[in-house]
């Protein structure tokens, strides 16, 4: 084995690690705790103060697949 197959050998090792990093990273983002978020006591300008109260709002596919950026859509919903 000569100092060529070692450079090799070093050399596949790094780009088989940062290709492996790259692909199998899966970073997972996490957003608030919305139970955090209420429990929190906020105040504006004003003075006044207030809570968040938190719903489920669950998006119908058709504004999520995109259509709402064509502006001859029309959705079956809308009034």
């Amino acid at each position: 084995m000569n100092i060529f197959d070692i450079i090799i050998m070093i050399l596949g090792l790094i780009i088989g690690l940062l290709i492996g990093y790259f692909i199998f990273n899966n970073n997972t983002y996490v957003g608030p705790n919305s139970n955090e978020i209420k429990k929190e006591i906020y105040e504006n300008d004003d003075g006044q103060k207030y809570k968040w109260d938190t719903i489920v709002c669950i998006c119908p596919v058709s504004y999520s697949m995109g259509k709402l950026k064509d502006p001859n859509y029309k959705d079956f919903h809308e009034h």
